[in-house]
């Protein structure tokens, strides 16, 4: 092979998912603090936020509204194509674009921070099944703190007011997919704890670059976390506080106990379940929380709170014409198994 067909190959996303990465995790996670990170190692392009699979999986899903018909356009495109068609034009245009986005860096490993991919992580594992998978997990009651500080968006108010809002989806929705995608790969998908992450950057970046096969020389990977000289603007998506940080640090990791109430508290504690936040390595803060005058008040609870994110869901998926190309049924989330069937 020559070199300039070996620099190709390099700079190409393999069928199944060679030479690409997703970084899950769900929004106000510290995602993008972590992509940027990366983003500084010779070998890896992590660019904003680029929503592609996202995009690709409401292949053929258009509203109700659309002059078209909406049930035609689905029902043809699947009558046309079927489901190895869509899946094989997704995985197509996926690997063209994360290939032109590797080719104009210069890189070889293209990682997809979308946090929202939540939504459809097994939608990602079938169409690249050997792409590589993190999970960056934070401390709840801190990603709750962080999307009323940074977005202005009142969890602990849109859980108790039963609100149709993104944010839920993310909290109650987006946790429990993550956990169960998570368990079921295994090995496969690397954890990266946010607050390990900023208590021992160097550590974590080692055991991270390991996972997705890349060198991690002691010099380079204390470089990575220099981030004085980022190449991002306003104009991309992602936080835009990356674009004020030179290095992680630790200022915001308990900021959720001055932000949040204990009825805030409470509340949330009644979404995500005791025993959920305990298994992900947040039991210290379930008992700081339980300290401060929070209540457990047990599994039917957060059940409940379940139930009603599900049926918001389902209410607003119905608004996707492809519902009645099959005999009425509401989509779910996923063509090939995406949402899964609760959030337990």
């Amino acid at each position: 092979m020559n070199r300039t067909v070996a620099a190709l190959e390099s700079t190409r996303i393999g069928r199944t998912g060679q030479n690409l990465g997703f970084l899950l995790a769900l929004p106000r996670s510290g995602s993008t603090l972590l992509s940027a990170i990366l983003d500084n190692h010779p070998e890896i392009a992590s660019p904003p936020e680029p929503w592609v699979m996202l995009a690709l999986h409401s292949l053929g899903q258009v509203d109700r509204r659309h002059p078209a018909d909406s049930r035609l356009v689905g029902t043809a495109l699947d009558l046309f194509a079927g489901e190895e068609g869509l899946r094989s034009a997704a995985r197509a245009a996926a690997a063209t674009l994360y290939g032109m986005a590797l080719q104009g860096s210069g890189k070889t490993f293209f990682l997809d921070k979308t946090p929202r991919y939540h939504l459809i992580l097994d939608y990602l594992n079938d169409v690249f099944p050997d792409a590589k998978l993190v999970w960056l997990r934070r401390n709840p009651f801190a990603i709750a703190a962080s999307y009323r500080s940074t977005w202005g968006f009142d969890l602990p108010a849109l859980l108790r007011s039963g609100d149709d809002h993104p944010a839920v989806f993310d909290l109650l929705t987006g946790l429990g997919a993550l956990e169960r995608f998570s368990t079921a790969l295994g090995d496969r998908v690397h954890v990266v704890h946010y607050e390990r992450l900023i208590a021992d950057p160097i550590a974590a970046l080692h055991a991270l670059l390991m996972h997705l096969g890349l060198p991690s020389p002691e010099e380079s990977v204390r470089a990575m976390t220099d981030l004085t000289a980022l190449g991002r603007s306003k104009k991309q998506f992602g936080d835009h506080k990356i674009l004020k940080t030179t290095a992680p640090h630790a200022d915001s990791l308990d900021r959720w106990k001055s932000e949040l109430s204990v009825p805030d508290l409470q509340t949330l504690l009644d979404a995500l379940g005791r025993d959920r936040l305990t298994r992900l390595g947040y039991g210290a803060a379930v008992e700081e929380v339980l300290a401060l005058g929070a209540v457990d008040k047990g599994p039917d609870v957060t059940l409940a709170h379940e139930e009603r994110c599900r049926r918001l869901m389902d209410r607003r998926l119905s608004d996707l014409g492809r519902a009645s190309a099959y005999e009425g049924v509401i989509p779910t989330v996923g063509r090939w198994g995406g949402l899964p069937p609760g959030t337990g």
